[in-house]
């Protein structure tokens, strides 16, 4: 086996472990340790979702947003706002909440779910009117 070869069989077994480090790093969620600010913008859910689609919501990642619009789906582990903005439902305890209501809610802007249009929001407290 010439010397060429073996540095070939090195770098062959290296790309992988970089492939999964960088799927690990970019698929990685932001920091649970939050601390609410004031809000940056309030927007409605449908806008936000349109901020991201135009490539202007990544400087909203990570800060806290006031979202608003009527509630479109509750199953069992998320809420949709919009069909645009979704949350998990464990981290709005809400029993009153269906499907129909106008709500306005203040939370950290998490994510955009690009492939399937969906914004993730998180740390989701209700703004009572």
């Amino acid at each position: 086996m010439t010397r060429a070869q073996m540095n070939w069989k090195i770098v062959r077994s290296i790309i992988p472990i970089i492939g999964l480090w960088i799927i690990a790093n970019s698929a990685k969620n932001l920091k649970e340790d939050y601390e609410p600010t004031e809000p940056l913008l309030k927007i409605s859910a449908s806008d936000l979702a349109w901020r991201f689609q135009v490539n202007e919501g990544a400087k909203l990642v990570g800060k806290t947003i006031e979202v608003f619009g009527v509630i479109t789906l509750i199953d069992s582990t998320n809420i949709v706002i919009d069909k645009k903005v979704f949350f998990s439902r464990d981290s709005l305890i809400l029993n009153n909440i269906n499907i129909g209501d106008q709500v306005q809610l203040q939370a950290r802007c998490a994510n955009f779910l690009e492939q399937y249009g969906l914004c993730k929001i998180d740390h989701v407290s209700l703004i009572e009117e």
